[in-house]
């Protein structure tokens, strides 16, 4: 005879309990994971603090106090151009010798242009130039004098400048006084200034002359002058 046993059935009410109590059970896990990433504090990267070096900065006030400060009167502004091109043919030959070279001086020019003057009935010429030093802005303890000076007959302006400013080239080393020298000597100077100029005067009276081929004196008429000058 055969037994026939019967499976015994689950108790269902159990087995939800326990179900029920499984996903309860990892709902709290779930939860005190995400509270725990959620209120994990975010540590940020700290930043070093830059070092800064000291570097030392020059004093720009000592450094300007110990270079040499130029005079106004030191501008070219209003030098002549015979002046500028008479100090770019002597001065490379002075630092040859070593000597320092001269320098322009609009200041200087606008004096001796300031101190021409009437010489008599026949010709202009520069007088006094100390009295013209305060209306310049040169300083009254100045010192100027004549190195040279020429004049040209020609009537034509480029051909009188020409003519004089080669003469000037060639006797630059021959001033009025004895060993007076623009390319090896006066040291103790500083600007040279050319005052090159037509005669209104030395004009007025061609003009007035009878022009006539046997008259010396018409064609031997001085129309341009120049003069030249240093300071100190």
């Amino acid at each position: 005879m055969t037994t026939t046993t019967k499976k015994r059935e689950p108790d269902k009410a159990a087995l939800a309990s326990d179900i029920a109590e499984g996903a309860a059970l990892a709902e709290s896990k779930a939860a005190a994971v995400t509270t725990t990433t959620t209120t994990e504090k975010v540590t940020e990267p700290v930043t070093e603090p830059e070092i800064q070096q000291d570097i030392p900065q020059e004093n720009t006030e000592d450094t300007q106090q110990d270079e040499p400060v130029e005079p106004e009167y030191y501008s070219p502004d209003g030098a002549s151009q015979m002046t500028l091109d008479l100090l770019d043919y002597v001065n490379p030959l002075r630092e040859k010798y070593g000597l320092k070279p001269l320098r322009a001086s609009g200041q200087l020019d606008e004096c001796l242009q300031k101190s021409l003057y009437q010489m008599d009935d026949y010709c202009q010429g520069i007088g006094n130039v100390y009295e013209h030093l305060s209306e310049v802005g040169l300083p009254n303890n100045s010192k100027i004098r004549q190195f040279t000076a020429n004049n040209s007959c020609v009537s034509d302006y480029d051909e009188a400048y020409t003519e004089l400013f080669t003469w000037l080239k060639n006797n630059a080393s021959f001033g009025l006084s004895y060993g007076d020298n623009l390319i090896n000597g006066l040291e103790d100077y500083t600007y040279l200034g050319v005052c090159f100029f037509h005669d209104d005067i030395v004009q007025e009276r061609k003009d007035h002359m009878w022009n006539d081929p046997d008259n010396d004196e018409y064609e031997s008429m001085p129309l341009y002058q120049c003069y030249v000058y240093v300071m100190k």
